[in-house]
């Protein structure tokens, strides 16, 4: 949309023609495939040819890359699920309770202290940890 307003205050207020407005437009932004999708219009104008054809084929290529994206990232966000449930969730129930079973044979004072930790610093920290592993390895912004 913020291209759409440049290109929209490049022709109105600029007084440019619709050519100079996407060169400009396909210049500045940083987006690769934008850039591609200017640069097709201005040759789909210069030459002449089926815009509305174009932009068929460039929204179902780029609809199909994105679908591809989301189904890699829910590959990989249900292998991370599964490290989480299995290292994180089973992990430190069978260390409690392993700690659990010490303490009671051996005096529970002396894994009180390993016991909290697991439960108020280990979870949440892990838990954040993959939270942000999450969001690093997301497609959408």
């Amino acid at each position: 949309s913020v291209e759409a307003q440049a290109i929209v205050k490049d022709l109105e207020v600029m007084g440019q023609d619709i050519q100079v407005a996407l060169e400009r437009a396909a210049e500045r932004t940083p987006s690769p495939e934008l850039k591609d999708l200017f640069w097709g219009m201005i040759t789909t104008i210069v030459r002449g040819g089926d815009m509305k054809g174009l932009l068929e084929e460039k929204s179902d290529l780029l609809m199909s890359g994105y679908k591809r994206k989301i189904e890699e990232y829910t590959n990989s966000l249900s292998m991370f699920v599964e490290i989480y449930i299995t290292l994180v969730i089973v992990g430190s129930i069978f260390s409690i309770v392993m700690i659990t079973i010490m303490g009671a044979i051996s005096g529970f004072e002396s894994f009180k202290g390993l016991a909290q930790m697991i439960v108020f610093v280990f979870l949440p920290f892990v838990s954040i940890m993959f939270i942000g592993l999450l969001k690093a390895t997301s497609p959408v912004s």
